[in-house]
């Protein structure tokens, strides 16, 4: 690419010979700020090339010291930010010292821009093996070396040996991404998938043995075992062991669930329903406050307690993967039951099928608690719960009648 050279037309005379010489030097600088097709020299350039907003067509490969695209460095694996991304490393050559230590390794030598006394060195003139890099010849006596890596943000891989850490903060130290990682170790790091039908044994065991004396992370999902599966795991939500077992699985913090009530007992205008379902280092406490306000007793002793035409009367259903394996039930009665019967017992059934005013014996049903009269501060406490079993009030009086106050308060204690 050359502009065109100003030639002007020779005409007869004395001066012709003048003009034909300006004509030849013309020529000639046009020559020389030429690119050559062959490559030959001198094929540089001294200036900026402008386009002037058109295309780079049927372009190949672009053998450049740094490209920058949009105010961002590209290399080859990817693009980086500018700033951040490039580390630098200064050094001063002593005329003998020929490898030099660098902060940062590179992931390959093409990530890589020397420069001696401001000077772009080759990379033919240099090699680079992790955070080592030797030239072929010792850089000059007192020569000013300076090394860029670019570190590939966006796309590519790279490994977390070769990505920094620093936590900020006076006393913080550099350490490797991995490093930082390797604190923590999780069962998902080696395959476990936690979807109750891929078996997950291996990868626990695998993720204990890789922890060394640490615990092991294991996050929230149902998880396959075969066997059972020894060490020192913790999570943070709900874990659930579909088959086999695991050793010591450490709740750090309360899940929290609740259960659902049928639309029998769900509350009416101005009671209240409230239930929680909290499982802590594998203890899990279950929590019904229950206002039987506007619900109504039967007119026979054994009949359910609900709303009166509105269907399943059920608190909620008691599950082992929520509520756990159930070691205790009681009742504390918080306001003396007025309107209907006040004699009211707990009971659990295999159906979700009980409505008020009917009897609990048409359900497959067992006796929870035998409560007797209910005044306040009254507490009583009853039998275990079996697992998928649903919760009824059952009223033992002769009441036909419906609650104008009363608040009860059912607690469950169960283990993972």
């Amino acid at each position: 690419m050359a502009k065109k050279p100003d030639i002007t037309t020779i005409a007869s005379g004395y001066y012709s010979r003048q003009a034909l010489n300006t004509n030849f030097e013309n020529l000639q600088d046009g020559f020389d700020n030429t690119l050559s097709l062959d490559g030959s020299t001198p094929n540089s350039m001294g200036a900026d090339i402008d386009l002037n907003n058109n295309d780079l067509l049927n372009g190949r490969d672009v053998a450049v010291q740094s490209l920058t695209i949009a105010g961002q460095i590209v290399n080859p694996t990817g693009v980086t930010a500018s700033g951040a991304s490039v580390v630098t490393d200064q050094f001063t050559g002593n005329g003998s010292t020929t490898t030099f230590t660098l902060s940062y390794a590179p992931q390959i030598k093409d990530h890589t821009g020397v420069y001696i006394d401001g000077v772009y060195q080759n990379k033919a003139g240099y090699n680079v093996a992790t955070t080592a890099l030797t030239f072929d010849t010792a850089p000059p006596l007192n020569s000013a070396i300076e090394v860029q890596v670019f570190r590939s943000l966006l796309t590519g891989t790279t490994p977390a040996t070769n990505v920094s850490y620093n936590q900020g903060g006076t006393g913080a130290v550099d350490r490797t991404a991995q490093v930082k990682l390797q604190e923590t170790v999780s069962v998902k790091d080696f395959g476990a998938v936690g979807d109750g039908s891929t078996n997950d044994a291996a990868a626990f065991t695998a993720a204990n043995s890789a922890s060394g004396l640490s615990a092991v992370y294991v996050p929230a999902g149902t998880y396959l075992i075969t066997g059972t599966v020894t060490g020192n795991f913790f999570t943070f939500g709900n874990v659930t062991i579909s088959s086999g077992s695991v050793s010591n699985i450490t709740q750090l913090s309360p899940s929290v669930t609740e259960l659902s009530p049928g639309v029998g007992i769900s509350p009416v205008t101005n009671s209240i329903f409230k239930t929680s379902t909290i499982a802590s280092n594998n203890i899990v406490t279950t929590t019904i406050l229950l206002d039987l306000t506007g619900l109504q007793s039967g007119g026979t002793a054994g009949d359910i307690i609900g709303k009166n035409g509105s269907g399943a009367a059920y608190l909620g259903q008691i599950t082992a993967a929520n509520n756990g394996t159930i070691l205790g039930v009681s009742i504390t009665c918080l306001e003396a039951p007025v309107g209907g019967d006040a004699d009211i017992d707990l009971y659990s059934a295999t159906e979700a099928t009980g409505v008020e005013d009917t009897a609990i014996s048409a359900l497959t049903e067992t006796q929870i608690i035998n409560s007797g009269t209910l005044a306040v501060g009254t507490i009583t406490r009853g039998n275990t719960i079996a697992a998928n079993q649903y919760l009824y009030l059952v009223g033992q009086g002769t009441s036909n009648a419906t609650y104008s106050a009363g608040r009860l308060l059912i607690e469950i204690t169960g283990y993972l």
